[in-house]
């Protein structure tokens, strides 16, 4: 027997000798092998191998025309095959012929029918190879056939791949990634690769609040071509314990070269599986990576070092799995802005019951504290006989008293008609030089009312050119917008001065998109300014640092210039002491 004839036989029941395996390593052999083959098909023939050139089934006319005689026959003919752009041709030839499929990475070959399997000896194409091994042992033959049935699971149909390489399509990839520095290379290649959008949800916070882990912003920042367009987006679990963290966070996202927003979400509100240890990061929208470890939540590790020895990491291209994942992500997105919302909400109306209360403390007894004067020196008025000049001054505590609690009833009333959205605007035409010197000589003259030994001056560019402005608005609101204004400077400032400045403004002038000619009206004093914490909530209702006034001038102050069609602001003066509130409204 010579080389090319390496035979194994066994030994029936009937002491009959039969072949089981072979070796063959010449053409003429194998054509032969490859016809008989043919012939001994019953119900099925399947194969795979390499298509580099012409296959054997198109190239040879009689195994050609076997094939086409065993699809006639109705058997079931399957072959799978790495279907590439130089061999699409041969591809659509071969899907005349067998039921096709692809396979990335292919190699080898081989074939198997009811009751025999030819397989290539060495790693090259089935058609071609000199060298093939034969076998009709039951065990080889049914192991074959389970491991075809694997593969052509697996395999998806040639018409998908060809129109994916013809249509320029990237196929879907699904891949389980377990060696720690092929994790770390797909997420580094993945990060260069972002264009768009990078989206986050980490299972833990130790993730960015950690101090041994500064892996995270170190790899951020080197994503390449960083621009305005280039978002990432990330969600963290949260708790009430992590604030101070938050703000050493958002000081290192300062530091950073990309966008960077964050939302917090409570822990027990992200839990989207059994596993609650999944790190997702989704690239563009169109490629994912979930990376699984239990230790995420060990602080004495640097997460990142666990991510790269993730037991269980997935990478895909999948449409479905990537936008599963991105539908998941974008919900909890939503999620955490009502969550945030809801927390500000409830932080506003912790602040406005505290305020409410606040309110009624102050209204009660800014109300208790002129009433009682008013009662105690009216009894004793009315026990006196006499002239009545001797009683001035008994009089005028009377007189100041009831003006204190008739300005905060007005201030009340105010209140329940802006807010009932009841105030009607009476507009007339008159002259904004007069009504200021009414409200300056209102305080300098009115003894019901304490300036602080202040000075009130009225500076115009008109008023010193003998020229009057002229507006066309409601009177009686502006007359109380700037007396509420000057009343809140008085209060905080003592033999200092209040400057109250007006001039018009053009349309030119306007930062807005308004067509119509402003005036800007000023007040200036030099006390003891303002915190720059209250800032923000010094127009707010009931809001006051005083010790007198229940917090509703200001409030009423900017409701009424908006009201008419204006703005209000307020900022520090240059020098450093005092304040200036300016507001605008239409001429």
């Amino acid at each position: 027997m010579t080389t090319a004839e390496k035979k194994e036989f066994i030994k029936d029941d009937n002491d009959n000798f039969h072949l089981t395996a072979t070796i063959l390593n010449n053409s003429k052999k194998i054509t032969e092998a490859f016809i008989k083959f043919y012939c001994n098909v019953e119900n099925r023939l399947d194969s795979y191998g390499i298509t580099n050139d012409s296959p054997i089934m198109i190239e040879s006319k009689i195994i050609n025309k076997v094939l086409l005689g065993l699809k006639k026959k109705g058997i079931q003919i399957r072959h799978i095959t790495e279907i590439k752009p130089d061999n699409i041709k041969y591809c659509k030839q071969m899907m005349d012929i067998v039921e096709l499929r692809h396979i990335d990475g292919m190699l080898g070959g081989m074939m198997v029918n009811d009751s025999e399997y030819i397989a290539i000896a060495t790693m090259g194409n089935i058609n071609n190879s000199p060298n093939h091994f034969y076998s009709n042992d039951k065990q080889i033959v049914n192991q074959q056939k389970q491991i075809f049935d694997i593969l052509w699971d697996k395999a998806i149909p040639a018409i998908q791949k060809i129109n994916q390489i013809e249509e320029g399509i990237e196929p879907d990839i699904i891949e389980i990634i377990k060696e720690p520095i092929k994790v770390k290379s797909q997420y580094l290649k993945m990060l260069k690769s972002v264009s768009n959008e990078m989206l986050i949800l980490f299972p833990t916070h130790n993730f960015l609040f950690n101090s041994k882990n500064t892996g995270f912003f170190e790899i951020i920042n080197k994503i390449p071509k960083i621009d305005e367009e280039k978002k990432i987006k990330i969600i963290i679990p949260t708790n009430e314990f992590i604030e101070n963290d938050v703000r050493k966070l958002e000081q290192k996202i300062s530091q950073t070269k990309i966008s960077i927003e964050i939302r917090f979400l409570k822990k027990e509100h992200v839990n989207i599986s059994s596993n609650k240890n999944a790190m997702i990061l989704i690239f563009d929208r169109n490629k994912a990576l979930v990376i699984d470890h239990q230790n995420f939540h060990d602080d004495e590790h640097n997460v990142f070092e666990l991510v790269w020895g993730a037991a269980n990491t997935i990478y895909s291209t999948s449409k479905t799995i990537v936008s599963s994942y991105t539908f998941i992500f974008d919900n909890l997105w939503e999620q955490a802005e009502l969550y945030q919302q809801l927390t500000e909400a409830h932080q506003n109306l912790k602040l406005h019951d505290k305020m409410q209360k606040e309110f009624i403390y102050t209204v009660s007894h800014e109300l208790r504290t002129p009433i009682q004067p008013i009662l105690g020196l009216s009894q004793i008025l009315l026990s006196k006989q006499g002239n009545i000049n001797d009683y001035i001054d008994l009089i005028s505590v009377i007189y100041i008293n009831s003006e204190r609690l008739k300005k905060l009833v007005d201030n009340i009333i105010d209140v329940m008609v802006i807010e009932g959205q009841s105030l009607v605007l009476h507009k007339q035409k008159f002259k904004i030089n007069d009504l200021i010197l009414d409200i300056i000589f209102n305080y300098n003259e009115n003894k019901s009312t304490n300036i602080n030994n202040n000075e009130i001056v009225f500076s115009s560019p008109s008023f010193e050119d003998n020229e009057d402005i002229v507006i066309y608005s409601d009177k009686e609101c502006l007359f109380k917008i700037i007396d509420n204004i000057v009343g809140n400077a008085i209060k905080f400032t003592t033999n200092g001065k209040i400057i109250i400045k007006i001039r018009k403004l053009s349309n030119k002038q306007q930062k807005t998109d308004v067509d119509k000619d402003h005036l800007l009206v000023s007040i200036e004093d030099n006390g003891i300014g303002i915190n720059p914490n209250d800032i923000n909530r010094i127009f707010s209702k009931f809001y006051t640092t005083s010790i007198d006034g229940i917090g509703l001038g200001l409030y009423i102050s900017k409701s009424l210039v908006v009201k008419l069609g204006g703005q209000i602001w307020l900022a520090h003066n240059e020098e450093g002491k005092g304040v200036t509130f300016s507001f605008t409204i239409p001429l």
